[in-house]
C-alpha cells in the first residue's frame, strides 16, 4: 500500500474587493477546470482559509506529483490556483534489513563489495557489530571506509561513510597513550596485550609480506602466541578510535 500523506496548506483569496469564500477545490497533478475539481464546502462565508487537510490516496505511481487548490468568494469568482509537490515513496512496508556491504575508498558496486550476513535480520539496524576487513596495503593517510545495507526486496540503502586516517608507524610511547601496553618487543613467543584504560581494541599483526597473522579483538589483558613465526618484522594495527588506526611494529627473535 502506498504511503498516505496528508498535508497542510494555506490559502487567501485576494481580489480588488474582498469577499467572502464560500467554496474551495483541489486536484492532483492534472487540472480539470474551474469548477471541475474535488470540492469542499463549508466554508459559511469566511473571510479567508486558515488551512485545510486531506489526504493522498494510494493509488499514486512512485515520484513527485503536484497537488492544485483554489478557492471561490460569494461572487462566484476564483482566486488564483495555487500549487505544492509532494512525493510518493514505494510503500508502507518496512523490509527487514539481510546483508551489509563495505568497501575501502573505491567502490566495485553493487553487491560487489565484501558482503556480511544479518544473523537477525530487522528493519532497522542502529547498532550492529561486525568485524572490518583491514588490508595489508592500507597506505599510510586518509581514507573512507563506506558501508550500506541491502533489505529483503533488494534495495539497497544510502551508502555512508566514515574518514579513517592511518596514523605513521609509531612508538611504544605513543601505543601506551591509547591505554594499552605491548612486551617484550622484540619478542620470543608470547606477546603480552594490556589495557591499563579497560577500553577494547581491535589488534591486527602482518608480516612484510601482507599476510594475516593475527585479527583479534583485545578487551582484557591477552598473551598471543607467536612462537610459529619466523624471526623477522612484523606490522602491528590498532584499531581503537573510530576514525584512527595505530601502526606500530614487533620484532620476532
Amino acid at each position: 500500500m502506498k504511503k498516505l500523506y496528508t498535508f497542510l496548506l494555506f490559502c487567501l483569496a485576494f481580489t480588488s474587493f474582498s469577499q467572502n469564500i464560500t467554496q474551495m477545490e483541489y486536484f492532483f497533478d492534472n487540472d480539470p477546470g474551474f469548477g471541475n475539481a474535488t470540492s469542499i464546502l463549508g466554508f459559511n462565508n469566511q473571510s479567508d482559509v486558515i488551512n485545510f487537510s486531506f489526504t493522498i490516496p494510494n493509488t499514486f505511481t512512485n515520484g513527485i506529483h503536484t497537488v492544485g487548490y483554489r478557492t471561490k468568494d460569494a461572487l462566484n469568482r476564483w482566486s488564483h490556483t495555487n500549487f505544492s509537490t509532494f512525493y510518493v515513496l514505494e510503500n508502507n512496508v518496512l523490509y527487514d534489513i539481510v546483508e551489509l556491504e563495505y568497501f575501502w575508498d573505491e567502490d566495485a558496486g553493487f553487491s560487489n563489495n565484501t558482503v556480511v550476513a544479518v544473523s537477525n535480520p530487522a528493519n532497522n539496524l542502529f547498532n550492529y557489530p561486525f568485524d572490518v576487513n583491514v588490508p595489508a596495503n592500507l597506505s599510510i593517510g586518509d581514507h573512507k571506509l563506506f558501508i550500506r545495507s541491502k533489505d529483503s526486496n533488494g534495495t539497497f540503502s544510502h551508502t555512508n561513510y566514515v574518514n579513517v586516517v592511518v596514523e605513521p608507524t609509531v612508538g611504544l610511547s605513543e601505543i601506551e597513550k591509547l591505554g594499552i601496553q605491548l612486551y617484550p618487543n622484540p619478542v620470543n613467543d608470547f606477546l603480552t596485550i594490556k589495557l591499563m584504560d579497560n577500553e577494547p581494541f581491535r589488534l591486527l599483526i602482518y608480516d612484510l609480506n601482507g599476510k594475516l597473522i593475527t585479527d583479534k579483538v583485545i578487551n582484557s589483558t591477552t598473551q598471543i602466541n607467536l612462537s610459529f613465526l619466523n624471526a623477522g618484522i612484523y606490522n602491528v594495527l590498532i584499531w581503537k578510535e573510530v576514525n584512527k588506526i595505530q601502526n606500530f611494529k614487533i620484532v620476532k627473535q
